[in-house]
């Protein structure tokens, strides 16, 4: 379960935003901006920007953690704030969503060592992160009917289906083309050891994705 500690932990990791976490999950669309704006006038919570951030944070916890309990008997009025297009996440499609993960980061590591290439070109294009995109979806950071995706993950993805079908076609070295799985495969346990080191819960996955997987809006965040 994701308690307020956890919260707090979790926004101090250090990551690569000279802005900074607050500031780059408020950068676009997602559910905890939602929350933020949909509350923004309510005299309970505390005016500190921070403090507001992370009371949304905790109200978005919430959120899911009734949907999970309640899965096919949702009361929407309880989750007012979200988005009610998107399909509200279940426990089998956030376990989906990691077996994607992982299964795709087998592939990766096992690219590494030296699977054939008739073989990789067969199982990448069998690799699928539907489930994820679900997640993404419910979260809003994504939404390909406006081709809208701010998921670092998926972003990756992405280019790992594009760098793979490059190299099919031979335009693009094996050497470029295996940093690019090897850069895939440190970002993945980068984000695994995280996740571990806070011994967090599939019920916590699409906080984690809040926190973790959103890249920063260049439209937003101007340059200094």
């Amino acid at each position: 379960m994701l308690t307020a500690e956890k919260i707090e932990g979790l926004l101090k990791v250090q990551i690569n935003c000279e802005e900074g976490r607050l500031l780059r999950l408020m950068s676009c669309d997602n559910s905890i901006k939602s929350i933020f704006v949909y509350h923004s006038f309510d005299s309970s919570i505390p005016c500190r920007f921070d403090l507001r951030v992370k009371t949304a944070i905790s109200i978005f916890n919430d959120m899911v953690n009734y949907i999970l309990q309640n899965e096919g008997n949702v009361d929407k009025s309880k989750i007012a704030e979200i988005d009610m297009n998107s399909i509200l996440p279940t426990k089998e499609i956030i376990a989906n969503a990691m077996i994607e993960i992982q299964n795709w980061y087998i592939l990766l590591k096992e690219i590494l060592e030296k699977c054939s290439l008739s073989e990789l070109y067969e199982r990448a294009t069998k690799l699928s992160m539907m489930n994820y995109i679900i997640l993404a979806n419910f979260c809003g950071i994504t939404d390909f009917c406006k081709n809208i995706n701010n998921s670092r993950m998926l972003r990756r993805f992405s280019n790992f289906q594009n760098q793979t079908n490059q190299l099919s076609r031979g335009s693009i070295p094996l050497g470029a083309y295996l940093n690019e799985v090897q850069n895939h495969k440190e970002y993945i346990e980068s984000m695994y050891k995280i996740y571990a080191e806070f011994e967090l819960e599939e019920e916590d996955f699409l906080q984690f994705m809040l926190l973790f997987d959103i890249r920063k809006n260049k439209n937003i965040l101007h340059k200094k």
